[in-house]
């Protein structure tokens, strides 16, 4: 989490072309069009695949556990479904939670290498309680990611305002070599959450460790993160814990995170890890990280921004509108190839911090447009699905005003159960008929949902048609995303 950042520009992944070669770009403006528009197709190709897509989430650390908890049993349920149900809110299928490092060891021992005396109260802020309601719903992928190591293990002996970890190069202490204590301490954590019927499958240990932040906070280079990893390894697998997946590092920024996996792999770790993981606070990405890991994004909102339910009004980036936010989904996993993407928080009162959802302290439960961005992703982009080849062709209308530019995307992906879902975000375009069809696959069904300023939610596009063949035609409006999900027949 950081209290202020620069935003980057969006990028682009798919570049239309006029028939006079410019360049498509974002329209922030109603523009005046030829009234003749072509049909645009997208052809889904199965047999070209990228990467495998682990899932779409949030956290409900610092307080949203718990005020999820507080809420009165109508709006509690109501809040749950928006997050994980998978036909009335957003289907997320990854809660990433907080370590409490306090609560797990609250008082150290002199020396590093002292005896440790651990508590546990069973709740952890409610994240216990929210982690248990997102396994009624089917959630298995639940991410632990520790801010800072206690106070008694750093070089500042206070868990916020950065410090580093005693024992990692460049950070000596007179109370010894805490990395060992530390991974202790990770372990048992673990064990806490095992005993609440919890399996946490990845576990991060640094979050964004370029910033001293007044609240828990821990400084570390790549080259530090390494040398602890090179302990909790090792101690992950003595404690029977082998399952469980190490990630790093949560970097404030993709550069940040793209320097710190620099030194990860120069320190030789990367074998030791299953995930790389960022933040795009200090800045968003413009390609693929360099690792052989699966990337997730694991933390990123608007933080000073309250509840919004406007899908598109200003475009150029707003990050108060749903639109930007499908946008920047879009760019993550297709241009980046990450196989994760998570928002800073799930719920806070009045939609405190760029949220979801806000509900909370009296008022009503109300789903922001962001919260609908990501359902068109995560409700039909399953854990395991795996991102396909689609080609998008198209003749942009001839524009008779001063900006004549639109970018139109496209995605897809082949879920588990065999269906394949095709995301179309129309970025300003005049509405404009879509076909789309998958190639060498029996379609026996198609469903499209669509979100725009009109339909602030997921609602089904009406006016569809499916040829024999397969081939689906539609229509997707101007500032919309549509989601189109095709069935295959049965070979039973």
């Amino acid at each position: 989490m950081l209290p202020s950042a620069t935003r980057a520009a969006l990028g682009a992944q798919f570049i239309l072309t006029l028939g006079f070669g410019l360049a498509a770009s974002i329209s922030n403006s109603n523009d005046t069009v030829d009234s003749t528009i072509s049909t645009s197709s997208i052809t889904v190709d199965l047999s070209t695949r990228y990467q495998t897509i682990d899932g779409f989430g949030f956290s409900g650390y610092f307080g949203p556990a718990s005020t999820i908890e507080g809420l009165p049993a109508a709006q509690q349920k109501q809040t749950l479904d928006l997050l994980f149900n998978t036909t009335t809110g957003a289907g997320f299928t990854i809660l990433r939670n907080g370590i409490t490092v306090d609560v797990i060891q609250p008082k150290g021992p002199t020396l590093a290498n002292g005896t440790a005396t651990y508590a546990w109260d069973h709740s952890d802020s409610g994240q216990v309680w929210l982690s248990q309601q997102a396994q009624k719903y089917g959630v298995k992928r639940f991410f632990a990611d520790s801010w800072s190591a206690p106070a008694f293990m750093k070089t500042n002996d206070n868990e916020d305002e950065g410090g580093y970890l005693c024992g990692v190069t460049d950070a000596t202490c007179k109370t010894g070599d805490w990395r060992q204590a530390y991974a202790d301490l990770v372990v048992q954590y673990l064990k806490d959450y095992q005993s609440e019927g919890i399996n946490v499958t990845e576990v991060g240990f640094i979050n964004e460790p370029e910033y001293e932040g007044s609240y828990d906070s821990m400084l570390s280079s790549g080259t530090q993160a390494a040398d602890f990893i090179k302990v909790l390894h090792p101690t992950l697998q003595a404690a029977g814990l082998g399952q469980v997946g190490i990630v790093c590092c949560d970097g404030i920024g993709w550069p940040e995170q793209v320097q710190s996996t620099k030194e990860l792999i120069a320190a030789g770790v990367e074998p030791l890890l299953t995930h790389i993981t960022s933040h795009f606070y200090s800045g968003l990405p413009s390609g693929p990280m360099d690792t052989t890991l699966p990337v997730w994004q694991t933390e990123y909102a608007l933080l000073k921004a309250t509840y919004s339910d406007v899908w598109y009004k200003n475009g150029g980036g707003d990050e108060t509108e749903g639109m930007t936010w499908a946008n920047l989904i879009f760019q993550g996993i297709v241009q980046c190839n990450l196989s994760a993407y998570l928002h800073l928080w799930g719920v806070q009162a009045s939609g405190a911090a760029g949220s979801l959802i806000s509900a909370g302290f009296g008022g009503p439960v109300e789903a922001s447009s962001l919260l609908w961005a990501y359902a068109q992703w995560s409700r039909h982009v399953r854990p395991a699905a795996v991102r396909v080849e689609a080609t998008l062709t198209t003749t942009i209308p001839n524009v008779v005003s001063k900006r004549d530019l639109y970018v139109i995307y496209n995605s897809a992906f082949e879920n588990p159960d065999g269906t394949v879902s095709v995301q179309i975000i129309n970025n300003g375009a005049p509405d404009r008929p879509f076909t789309v069809g998958v190639d060498s696959m029996d379609v026996e069904s198609a469903q499209a949902w669509l979100t725009d300023s009109s339909h602030i939610g997921i609602f089904a596009v009406n006016g569809m048609a499916l040829s024999k063949s397969g081939i689906l035609s539609l229509t997707v409006p101007t500032q919309s995303m549509v989601t189109v999900l095709f069935t295959p027949a049965s070979k039973a």
